[in-house]
């Protein structure tokens, strides 16, 4: 018995190693490890219980142009891959970057230098942008999502938070500020519906001790919990430190020091603002009956902003559940077979994990103190709920401070002979009926509903579970690859440093046409309050950096050009074109 338990250890670290090593050669760049790892390389292995999961951030740094970074023997900016990161939580690498309460599975660090790059994050939709010369040398950045309660400030009744708590920073506090007259560009998703408008939104700012040796990097000075103002959109002034950009669903926030930001809105006086949600809809079951029957079911049912991150943290939650399931089930049926001669299932192989019904729905919060309703609208025959009605507090949707909130409704199967299910439950806020959302489940032999509705979840009969059996509509549960997006250099900023100089020349002097930088903020969009653009040594230089961290789709070149045409600058816009 002792030689058999000693064998599985043995065998469980040989799987553990290989599977490892598998996971780092399938990434498309192999990445060199940072600089706190060669000071701490026994850090890596102190944790052998955890499994790899594929790295969901980006690194893209213009290392062409870099001075040689400390620690680094070709001098190029460096990404870190995530995979050590998660190989080493709680170690002295980790703390030796980033503040407490953090979301390892969302975090990307790298060695940045006096030439610029960007780090991101693609599936909570955000980024942060160093611009060419916001740094005078090569540090290492990282960027992160905060997921501890702790971290949000203390808002008031009227407040909601609109965004995530999204941490930037340095391994060394000398670099927490960009160069004098510089700035860094955090780009964030927010749940703010602006189209309905009364919306007062500010960007609030807190310190985060995260250097070398800083210690637990609680946020220190200033206001309640250490977050201060840092602005108010739409009433930025000469004497504002930054600038924010507030687009549909995004915002760019042009800051002159790193930290923790977010944003945080209330209603205008005389109106009430609109938030907007995600309902996002799980199943399980309780086990199939005999003969192939049709067990009870379990329906939960998430409401969390609109943004990527709170969508992608429900989504994470339960596919790690799931994952923790199939895990223990497999350990417990390879003891039953390695001790006892025999396969045994594991307790609870009846049940099933929770099940993605639907893509992610949208719904929206008015601020007008009415509370969030879920009904059961139509439940079949031979089936019952306990509750066919259930509310949550609107003060915990609009100013709570729990971040994912559900409901849930228990489906009892009561009548055997009847052999399929439909339940359809509604969502929607107290006297918004007509902008409500529908849930619906479909189970059985004789469920027809998929003709004529393909996007309903049909279920044969099979326990759920996360990681298999039919597809959902949700592609944000689709793997990444297991690979860390890494762009080519020459596209972390479109426009090389002779360029981009050439068009600050001529873009930068004012005329009487007035077809100069002022027209371009006017074309993109920017020019709300084009002070903050005045008061720079190269308003031109500062609407670019702009467009870089905002404009990232492939014809953003192109677009640009045809801009400069619109202006009647030709002369610029061949320059482009050229290129």
């Amino acid at each position: 018995m002792e030689m058999s338990y000693k064998q599985l250890q043995q065998q469980q670290q040989q799987q553990q190693q290989s599977s490892l090593l598998q996971s780092e050669q399938a990434l498309r760049v192999h990445l060199p490890i940072s600089q706190a790892y060669h000071q701490h390389p026994a850090a890596l292995h102190q944790s052998t219980s955890l499994q790899y999961r594929p790295p969901s951030s980006g690194v893209y740094s213009n290392s062409q142009l870099d001075e040689k970074c400390p620690g680094d023997e070709d001098g190029i900016s460096r990404p870190c891959s995530a995979l050590y990161n998660e190989l080493s939580l709680g170690s002295h690498v980790t703390a030796s970057f980033v503040p407490a309460g953090i979301c390892h599975e969302q975090l990307a660090w790298g060695s940045i230098g006096p030439s610029g790059g960007r780090l991101c994050l693609p599936e909570a939709g955000i980024s942060l942008t160093i611009p060419a010369g916001a740094l005078t040398h090569c540090a290492e950045i990282f960027l992160a999502v905060s997921c501890d309660s702790r971290d949000r400030p203390h808002l008031t009744d009227r407040q909601t938070l609109l965004s995530p708590v999204v941490v930037c920073g340095s391994a060394a506090s000398s670099t927490d500020c960009p160069a004098p007259g510089r700035c860094a560009i955090v780009s964030m998703p927010h749940a703010a519906a602006l189209r309905q408008g009364f919306w007062n939104v500010s960007v609030l700012h807190s310190r985060c001790n995260s250097g070398v040796g800083g210690g637990n990097g609680d946020v220190i000075d200033g206001g309640i919990g250490g977050w201060q103002e840092y602005l108010r959109v739409g009433s930025e002034s000469l004497a504002s430190s930054g600038y924010c950009q507030l687009d549909g669903a995004s915002s760019h926030l042009m800051a002159d020091r790193l930290g923790r930001y977010c944003l945080v809105g209330e209603s205008l006086e005389g109106g009430s603002a609109v938030k907007r949600l995600s309902l996002i809809a799980f199943v399980s079951s309780a086990g199939a009956t005999v003969a192939g029957g049709i067990g009870d079911f379990c329906l939960r049912l998430h409401v969390v902003p609109d943004t990527p991150d709170a969508v992608q943290s429900v989504l994470s939650q339960h596919q790690h559940q799931h994952q923790h399931q199939h895990q223990h089930q497999h350990q417990h049926q390879h003891q039953h077979h390695d001790f006892a001669g025999a396969s045994v299932g594991a307790v609870g192989d009846s049940a099933s994990a929770w099940r993605l019904i639907d893509s992610p729905k949208q719904l929206t919060l008015k601020d007008s103190g009415e509370p969030f309703c879920f009904c059961i609208e139509e439940l079949s025959l031979g089936w019952r709920s306990k509750s066919k009605r259930q509310e949550v507090p609107f003060c915990h949707l609009w100013s709570g401070r729990q971040q994912e909130l559900h409901c849930t409704f228990s489906l009892e199967h009561v009548d055997p002979t009847r052999r399929s299910l439909l339940c359809r439950i509604v969502a929607y806020q107290q006297g918004g009926y007509s902008a409500r959302q529908t849930v619906t489940v479909t189970a059985g032999e004789n469920s027809d509903a998929d003709a004529d509705q393909p996007n309903r979840f049909s279920i044969e009969c099979n326990p759920f579970a996360l990681g298999g059996g039919p597809p959902t509509s949700s592609s944000s549960m689709d793997s990444r690859g297991g690979c860390i997006q890494i762009d080519p250099t020459n596209t972390v900023f479109r426009l090389p440093p002779k360029l981009r100089k050439a068009l600050c020349h001529l873009l930068d002097a004012p005329n009487a046409r007035g077809n100069d930088w002022r027209a371009l903020t006017r074309l993109l969009g920017v020019d709300r309050y084009i002070g903050y653009f005045a008061s720079k040594p190269s308003p031109t230089a500062c609407v670019l950096d702009l467009w870089e961290a905002r404009n990232r789709e492939d014809s953003a070149v192109r677009d640009l050009a045809e801009m400069l045409r619109v202006m009647n600058r030709p002369e610029v816009a061949s320059l482009l074109e050229q290129q």
